[in-house]
């Protein structure tokens, strides 16, 4: 991790504690009269947690910016089984809501919100429902966002299935394929899934193993009900397109995880928004070989304008 991060942690709504970690000294002496695209919160993606991104908060304060990135609730070091997994999109979206001013107020400035899969999703989904906050934020820099789910079968198969297992009281097991975490999850075919990098994919199972309160599980029928739930609301005419900030879309052309297609459409409603399609590139964006890195960032800061 950069050296100068302070940690500090956040009480939510019901009172569940949220970790956060900011370097805003690093950059502020740099920022510009402007600023607002040296001011970054992180939102990273399910099951991850702040130190799996170390190399990207590098790469960020090396340019001079003022960082922010904080665990969901549910994984990392933030509050665990807070919530019933059927409600976690719901509490996701008003800690995130409560997160945004004090990035602002602790950065300094309107933020760039720079999320990857499901935190890219959960960027959307509460500016959708708070337009409110728009003046937090400047910019949507968007990694692989979740907006569909790629799997065996379509979202809308899908969505009954996991709510009628909630139905039956299922709601914390696990659906086919999804496991609580072990070995399974260095599986070399989940690996090509995510990237395209084994060393990079094998670093976070390090940070796991020093502190095992990082590890998480897969998704539950809970989980899944609740994220199809807010992927559809998501899809409801005039919810994207009152969005209008400048939003830019970074989409591998090897992406497995997440629904390529529902990312296309999305960028399409938005005002504002711009697609580049990463060649060669996996899920985690920001996490896969150099090459890809190298398009990965080059295309933000153009974006930003730095």
């Amino acid at each position: 991790m950069p050296a100068g991060a302070t940690v500090s942690w956040h009480p939510a709504a019901d009172g569940a504690l949220l970790r956060t970690v900011h370097w805003a000294h690093v950059a502020g002496d740099r920022l510009d009269s402007q600023g607002w695209g040296r001011r970054i919160l992180f939102c990273g993606g399910k099951r991850d947690f702040i130190e799996r991104h170390a190399e990207s908060y590098h790469r960020m304060l090396a340019r001079g910016c003022a960082v922010a990135a904080a665990d969901w609730r549910d994984q990392g070091l933030s509050a665990r089984q807070s919530c019933a997994s059927e409600e976690l999109f719901r509490h996701m979206k008003m800690d995130l809501a409560r997160l945004l001013p004090w990035a602002t107020e602790t950065l300094g400035g309107p933020v760039v919100m720079m999320g990857h899969s499901m935190g890219g999703h959960m960027a959307l989904r509460t500016l959708a429902a708070r337009p409110d906050l728009y003046s937090h934020v400047s910019h949507l820099v968007l990694m692989a966002p979740m907006l569909g789910i790629a799997g065996p079968m379509p979202d809308w198969i899908m969505r009954p299935l996991a709510h009628l297992q909630v139905r039956r009281g299922r709601g914390e097991a696990y659906p086919p394929g999804q496991i609580p975490y072990g070995p399974g999850y260095r599986d070399e075919v989940r690996r090509r899934r995510l990237t395209g990098d084994r060393a990079r994919f094998e670093e976070g199972f390090g940070w796991m193993e020093a502190e095992a309160g990082l590890a998480a599980g897969g998704a539950t029928w809970g989980w899944l009900a609740a994220a199809l739930d807010s992927i559809v609301e998501l899809k409801r005419p005039g919810t994207l397109e009152h969005i209008t900030q400048p939003v830019l879309f970074l989409l591998g052309s090897e992406e497995r995880i997440v629904d390529p297609a529902a990312i296309r459409t999305a960028a399409h409603r938005m005002p504002n928004a711009s697609l580049r399609t990463i060649q060669n590139g996996h899920h985690e964006l920001q996490l896969d070989i150099d090459a890809v890195q190298d398009e990965v960032w080059s295309a933000i800061w153009q974006f930003l304008d730095l």
